[in-house]
């Protein structure tokens, strides 16, 4: 499933909140998703239950957004479910 990370999602977002960065905020929109637990960091993308590795964009994007340095709206392809 392809996230969209727009120009809104990083004006909205917040550094270094699991729940609330732009990334987030686009998994929300672009999934679907109404679970009460999302969050992302930079190994790893819960959806409820589900979790997910972070892909290399949207791990680098994560750490600059988290660090203040410039970030732009980009794309990212959200993978099958991670497996224990």
């Amino acid at each position: 499933m392809k996230i969209r990370i727009t120009d809104e999602d990083i004006e909205q977002g917040v550094p270094c909140s699991p729940s609330r960065c732009p990334v987030a905020r686009a998994i929300r929109r672009d999934t679907g998703s109404t679970a009460s637990h999302l969050t992302v960091s930079g190994a790893t993308i819960w959806i409820g239950d589900v979790h997910y590795r972070t892909p290399p964009g949207a791990f680098d994007f994560i750490f600059d957004f988290d660090n203040g340095d410039p970030v732009v709206p980009f794309e990212f392809e959200l993978g099958l479910p991670s497996r224990p």
